[in-house]
């Protein structure tokens, strides 16, 4: 039976005019991603659809790859448009062997310029991929009819020449078990095969788009909502725009021209151009994974949740692709990081790399003030030489997320440090992520201090060894003299000095180190020897695969907090490990409460040896039980000084999260970077009274443009601590990324960490 295509809508033939260009915008945008614009003579004026996926966003990350080839099982495509030639590999023609796959109705033109057309290229119009090629197999006639017979004979032969992705351009009310067959040939090979539904209006199933393994792919109109013609139902995967799409076409007659057209076609090459995209900067994905991160990404344009209309969403290419790119797609990962209590007009981050054994640093920026602010992002490499730097600002109380690997001003394998100034307060927080490791987060340094104290370094410490990082802060070269110690003695075990350029960093790798034992776990004490300011980042990697960071603290105190602690509790148990930081023993009263029972707390006393740390938990000196959540408060007497980190490892152990333990709290806190559903990710902000009095705090939540998103209320007892969760706050949409801000109503002093989980 044979089983009919949809037909083309051709509302208006479009001639390309040739009265200007645009050229590429790179300017920085808010926002996770910034915007590049091509210079196609119809892009501004007709391709409003590309504009509302934001794949002009998604460009900054990738324009495609020419590895990735599109098959566009269709009525053919023109194999001598302009704005395609330059892109076809060789292609087949089913519904007459003798013959070319040219197009001899217009349909199959028109998809294939809307995925991948020559892009950039001063005429015509822009494709969503701009490098991927075009693999034209003709399986419909004329008319635009086939027999599903010979679609399922296009397929495989797509798939057995090199094709990545096919857009299959069949439509109808039948399934066909060949077909059937022919789609899970291609995705068991890796193949993803993406189809439009009719364009019949009605809630009829459409084949082989409702096929387990085809996208399913609906219509939408400028306003968001769905196209009229197009069918609803609830296999529908996801939906694109499909509504006056303007693209490459092939006119009655032959003539290579360009149309708008409307139909469910149109929407299905959306989601094949943005699936390229994703290939293209992640060529490990999988079928499933494509469509779990088209769907994750989509917007909710429709009722909330998925709906019979849009399915998960409309198409969004831009976090399509972040989400796509391999330091995101890690299928599970967690990083911690302390919330500065002190916005400065300095930031420093000793420790960002573009592309180094497949590390990517991403670093977002947060104003913590009413008023817009203006800064300047500089990176150095090892020697302090300013690498590149750039512009930007930040409206009242925004935030906005750089990635380097969109800088085409950083070279790929930089391994360096960075440096944010701006004319009002800001902080930071910096993620590295690699698609086979665990994340690795750590808070930016506003201040930086001429000596500072490190309460854990590893040698092959069962699995653990730790690498770190130094930066100079400062306009002068400086000497930094490290000395190590053991969890056992004050007595040090070895020292280095080291020189660092003026604004440039150094790395030290403890399992380098010869004179560390196999098995050591220590503290270390890093003075500057020239006074000049000095910051710092320790990186702990397991072979188990989890990764944690903490910056290295420069201003010890009397007293240590540990706002989150947990005990075998949903999978994660912490170690908090103190150093002491004066130059005699120092006594330490020792209290943990559960965040539970207010009523229930555990309390100890340890000594610790100066510049020496241990950890008060696993010594045995607390016998926290299982499933404890909580929070610790650590003191001295005596006029000692604490410095401290909390390591969290989840019992599987392939994801670890650290944080620096804040030794004083203020009245406001600011954490630059939360998430809800942001690639798999979600943040819990953990926020702890340090106060000797009861108090009431204030969680607000902020879009990344600075509006707020969300607020709410909580009173915590003295040393008590509480966990918002975003995906259980009202008000945070989902895919959300943004920042907050922590305010004490009654003046007590706070500290807050976020935790970011997959």
């Amino acid at each position: 039976m044979a089983t009919k295509g949809r037909l083309l809508l051709v509302v208006a033939i479009l001639f390309a005019s040739r009265a200007g260009h645009f050229d590429q915008d790179r300017a920085f945008a808010r926002g996770v991603i910034a915007a590049i614009v091509p210079n196609d003579e119809l892009f501004d004026q007709y391709q409003w659809n590309l504009r509302q996926i934001r794949a002009t966003e998604a460009w900054e990350l990738s324009t495609g790859s020419s590895t990735v080839i599109i098959a566009v099982l269709d009525t053919g495509v023109s194999l001598t448009h302009p704005d395609l030639s330059r892109k076809l590999v060789a292609g087949h023609n089913f519904i007459n062997e003798s013959a070319l796959p040219d197009d001899d109705h217009g349909n199959g033109t028109h998809v294939a310029g809307i995925a991948a057309a020559d892009t950039n290229n001063r005429a015509g119009v822009a494709g969503i991929s701009w490098q991927a090629r075009i693999m034209p197999v003709k399986v419909l006639d004329s008319e635009a009819r086939g027999d599903p017979v010979v679609a399922a004979n296009g397929v495989v032969w797509a798939v057995d020449h090199g094709a990545s992705i096919i857009n299959l351009g069949l439509t109808g009310p039948d399934s066909s078990d060949v077909l059937a067959s022919a789609v899970d040939y291609a995705y068991g090979r890796g193949v993803t095969v993406i189809a439009p539904v009719a364009n019949n209006g009605v809630a009829e199933t459409s084949y082989p788009a409702a096929y387990p393994h085809v996208i399913a792919v609906g219509a939408t109109d400028r306003s968001d909502q769905r196209l009229t013609t197009s069918n609803f139902g609830s296999y529908i995967s996801l939906a694109a725009p499909g509504e006056r799409i303007a693209s490459t076409f092939r006119a009655p007659g032959g003539t290579d021209t360009y149309a708008v057209a409307s139909s469910t076609a149109q929407a299905a090459a959306h989601v094949t151009g943005v699936a390229a995209l994703m290939i293209a900067i992640n060529p490990t994905l999988k079928p499933d994974q494509i469509r779990a991160i088209l769907e994750m990404s989509a917007d909710d344009v429709g009722l909330p949740g998925r709906d019979v209309d849009s399915g998960a969403g409309r198409i969004n290419a831009a976090r399509a692709v972040l989400y796509a790119s391999p330091w995101n797609a890690t299928p599970s990962g967690a990083g911690s990081y302390l919330a500065p209590n002190l916005a400065t007009n300095s930031i420093y981050f000793p420790l960002i790399q573009k592309n180094v054994s497949g590390w990517f640093t991403s670093f977002t920026v947060q104003n913590t003030s009413s008023k817009a602010v203006s800064l300047t992002v500089e990176l150095f490499d090892f020697d302090g030489k300013l690498v590149h730097s750039f512009p930007s600002s930040l409206a009242a109380f925004a935030s906005t997320t750089y990635q380097p690997a969109q800088l085409p001003g950083i070279p790929q394998g930089f391994n360096g440090s960075a440096a944010i100034h701006a004319d009002g307060p800001v902080t930071g927080v910096v993620n590295l992520d690699n698609a086979a490791r665990d994340r690795l987060t750590y808070e930016g340094v506003g201040v930086g201090a001429r000596t500072l104290y490190v309460p854990l370094l590893m040698r092959s410490f069962n699995g653990w060894d730790t690498g770190l990082r130094i930066q100079n802060t400062s306009g002068s070269p400086a000497r930094a003299r490290v000395t190590y110690y053991t969890a056992d003695t004050s007595a040090p075990i070895a020292d280095s000095t080291v020189s660092i350029g003026a604004l440039g960093s150094t790395t030290l790798y403890q399992p380098a180190d010869s004179r560390l034992s196999d098995g050591w776990m220590g503290s270390a004490v890093i003075e500057s020897l020239d006074e000049q300011l000095l910051a710092a980042v320790v990186n702990e990697v397991n072979i188990s695969g989890a990764d944690m960071s903490y910056v290295v603290s420069g201003r010890p105190g009397p007293a240590a907090y540990a706002p989150l602690v947990f005990r075998s509790s949903t999978s994660w148990t912490t170690d908090v490990l103190l150093q002491n930081a004066s130059s005699n023993t120092a006594g330490v009263a020792i209290a943990f409460r559960s965040a539970v029972d207010p009523m229930a707390s555990w309390v100890a006393q340890r000594s610790i040896d100066p510049n020496v740390s241990t950890s008060v938990i696993h010594s045995g000196d607390v016998d926290l039980p299982d499933g404890f959540v909580g929070s610790g408060v650590f003191r001295t007497a005596g006029g000692g000084q604490l410095a401290g980190v909390a390591n969290q490892v989840r019992a599987n152990g392939d994801a670890g999260m650290a944080y620096r333990l804040p030794t004083s709290g203020a009245p406001s806190v600011f954490l630059p970077l939360v998430y809800r559903g942001f690639a798999g990710w979600d943040s819990g902000i953990q926020v702890q009274n340090l106060a000797t009095r009861v108090g009431m705090v204030t969680l607000t939540i902020y879009q990344q443009d600075g509006t707020v998103a969300s607020t709410l209320q909580d009173q915590l007892d003295p040393g008590a601590s509480r966990t918002f969760y975003l995906p259980e706050i009202p008000g945070v949409p989902s895919a959300f990324v943004g920042s907050a801000a922590v305010t004490s109503s009654n003046g007590i002093t706070i500290a807050a960490i976020a935790n970011h989980v997959k």
